[in-house]
């Protein structure tokens, strides 16, 4: 790779790692104190505009990241230390060779998202197969059922929902939705899940699935049926352009913690801004604002008339109470 090369994606990883700090100690502020951290830099052995990264939930020094422009498919196995470099296979059994995002399943399996197609590999990168999936947008999220290995929900970036039961060689899409006009101009916004996302718990009676997703238009909505229909839970919401969603569960007491990270709008009176990140504990019947200390470490000129920029949401689903958030 060119030195040149080397500096800018080494920079790009130092900048994301100090924004990962500061999202990190600006939501400890409403809870204990964690940790610090130490972050080393260390850069990726990719070209290209890294898109995804993606960690495998059976090992965290294994990870993948992908980029486009030529970029690839890259991982490695040691924390970051060194990257293997996977494009060439993906090239050679599926000819595509730009990528937007990447997913790992709770098995292993790998699955790399590109424009209007989805790849997978079973074996660490040393052969792919293409997916059967009718979309002509970015898959933007897919996710797993730890219990049923086979099955599985993707959303890309126009919120559309299909469904995969043979282990994501094929999908079906279950719901289109009707209002796309806006998303087509903003369509150049092909980050993981900034359009919807899709989490899936057990459905209140202990039998079949709950899914809820977000969506720019309809906020939070849920499907008791597998993302057939859908239903709004936005009580408590001051608007519906959620930006994303997580959520923390317990499967022993079915105790459920939904995370919503709303866009930044300005009050009607012209006294602040709306939005940001709202919590639901009754599995988004209602929702409460919990934005305390978000901006505590944030200089003031950088919010000086101006409103915030919320672009990301991540909630640990092994400790509760533990969210992340990345804005400018």
């Amino acid at each position: 790779m060119p030195a040149t090369a080397c500096r800018r994606l080494a920079s790009l990883a130092l900048i994301l790692g100090l924004l990962f700090i500061a999202s990190r100690a600006v939501l400890a502020a409403e809870g204990p104190p964690l940790p610090g951290f130490h972050w080393d830099n260390i850069g990726l052995a990719s070209s290209g505009w890294m898109r995804s990264i993606a960690a495998d939930p059976r090992d965290e020094n294994v990870l993948w990241a992908v980029a486009d422009m030529g970029g690839g498919i890259v991982r490695t196995t040691n924390g970051g230390r060194s990257w293997e470099d996977c494009t060439e296979a993906a090239i050679n059994d599926t000819h595509f060779g730009s990528f937007s995002n990447v997913f790992v399943s709770p098995s292993g399996a790998v699955f790399v998202a590109l424009r209007g197609a989805l790849i997978r590999t079973r074996d660490n990168g040393k052969s792919w197969q293409t997916a059967t999936i009718h979309t002509d947008r970015d898959p933007t999220w897919i996710e797993f059922v730890a219990s049923r290995p086979d099955t599985m929900f993707l959303s890309d970036n126009y919120g559309t929902v299909h469904r995969s039961t043979d282990g994501g060689m094929t999908w079906e899409a279950l719901y289109q939705p009707p209002n796309t006009a806006e998303l087509t101009t903003r369509y150049e916004y092909r980050v993981a899940g900034y359009y919807t996302r899709l989490v899936a718990m057990p459905a209140p009676t202990g039998e079949g699935l709950a899914l809820y997703r977000n969506h720019p238009y309809y906020g939070v909505t849920m499907s008791l049926d597998e993302g057939k229909t859908w239903t709004e839970c936005n009580t408590g919401l001051p608007h519906k352009a959620v930006l994303s969603l997580g959520a923390w569960t317990d499967d022993k007491t079915r105790e459920v913690v939904l995370y919503a990270l709303l866009e930044a709008k300005m009050k009607a009176d012209g006294t602040g801004w709306t939005g940001g990140m709202y919590v639901s504990t009754d599995r988004g019947q209602t929702w409460v604002e919990r934005n305390k200390g978000i901006f505590t470490h944030v200089p003031a000129q950088f919010l000086a008339g101006k409103l915030p920029r919320f672009n990301s949401l991540e909630v640990s689903r092994r400790t509760k109470g533990l969210a992340y958030i990345i804005g400018r």
